[in-house]
């Protein structure tokens, strides 16, 4: 008898759904909403991911954002976003402090925006995330 291989099942939290390779970013690169602060772990020509302390300032579902290097020089005002993932907070009885990650996707980028975010991330990333 021959062996056959069996296809593993489906399994959608395994499958990657991003459209673009996403880049690591220097720890001080900050996004600013109107009401949050936050780190960008990593960013791609479609979106970012950022983690801040949660203290109540709900991200609205859409709006804009500022991107923020102050190190490198390097200010983008008014990013179109969209929230595209949010994870659930997670409660400790160690700490006071909630640290949340959430996903953004780029919106309607005009091409001076567009090419803004190619030249951060061909200038600035320091590797694959």
């Amino acid at each position: 008898m021959i062996p056959t291989e069996q296809t593993p099942p489906y399994n959608p939290s395994s499958t990657e759904r991003r459209r673009h390779q996403r880049f690591k970013v220097p720890e001080r690169t900050l996004a600013i909403t109107p009401n949050i602060i936050g780190q960008i772990v990593d960013i791609s020509v479609g979106g970012c991911e950022l983690k801040y302390i949660d203290n109540s300032g709900e991200l609205a579902s859409e709006g804009a954002m500022d991107i923020l290097m102050n190190d490198k020089g390097f200010y983008m005002e008014h990013v179109p976003i969209a929230m595209a993932w949010q994870d659930r907070p997670v409660s400790s009885a160690l700490s006071t402090i909630v640290i949340r990650k959430i996903g953004i996707s780029f919106t309607d980028l005009n091409p001076e925006q567009q090419e803004r975010i190619d030249y951060f991330i061909k200038n600035y990333a320091i590797g694959i995330a």
